[in-house]
């Protein structure tokens, strides 16, 4: 990944499969506001066409390889087309999901066939740019997966109990070797997570 410097912060939101992320991305966002910050939200995948490409790389089980290629073109567009012109403006970038979630996922997936390890992962995004803050919803896997059922909704392969223990691993690997990523108990009420996000990223942007 690259250090680049901007005026404005970027902050990305990551966790598990049922951590909390969408909804506390939103939350981050609008307290930000609240604090005069000029925010713009947005997420992983994008929108763009390179983002729709990766649900047909999911849905057509290609491997762990290509998915991670396929994660890593979309990522490049979203920083040329959106976090790095608002970073440029002074923006505050608040991102549900980013280049961490390939970190822990795609090497999480290499059982499956053919394999791809942490370093290649890293090797697919050696030009995207280094948040200045990753928070880490941390919560137990079990956790997670009953939030998704809670939800109605179906339980993917990328949400298996198996999936989601090495992911946690793999995530919590990152936070120890990587100073930017910190971890945040993702358990307990959404207001109580709200609360411990909101310090932690009002401490490190100092607002």
């Amino acid at each position: 990944m690259r250090d680049l410097e901007f005026a404005g912060d970027f902050v990305a939101i990551e966790g598990c499969d049922g951590a909390g992320k969408t909804v506390q991305a939103k939350r981050l966002a609008d307290n930000l506001r609240d604090r005069g910050k000029d925010v713009l939200e947005t997420q992983e995948p994008t929108d763009f066409r390179c983002g729709k490409a990766v649900y047909d790389a999911i849905e057509n089980d290609l491997s762990p390889e290509a998915a991670g290629m396929q994660f890593a073109a979309d990522r490049l567009q979203h920083l040329e087309r959106r976090i790095e012109p608002a970073l440029s403006k002074g923006k505050t970038v608040v991102c549900d999901r980013y280049v961490h979630s390939s970190l822990a996922y795609q090497p999480a997936l290499q059982h499956r066939t053919r394999e791809v390890d942490l370093e290649r992962v890293h090797q697919f995004n050696r030009e995207i740019t280094r948040p200045d803050l990753t928070v880490l919803l941390d919560i137990n896997p079990a956790t997670g997966l009953r939030r998704v059922r809670e939800r109605d909704e179906e339980v993917e392969e990328y949400e298996g109990m198996d999936l989601q223990r090495q992911v946690r691993h793999n995530y919590l690997r990152l936070a120890g070797s990587e100073t930017e990523v910190v971890i945040v108990d993702g358990s307990g009420s959404r207001d109580e997570v709200e609360n411990r996000v909101l310090d932690l990223v009002a401490g490190e942007l100092g607002c």
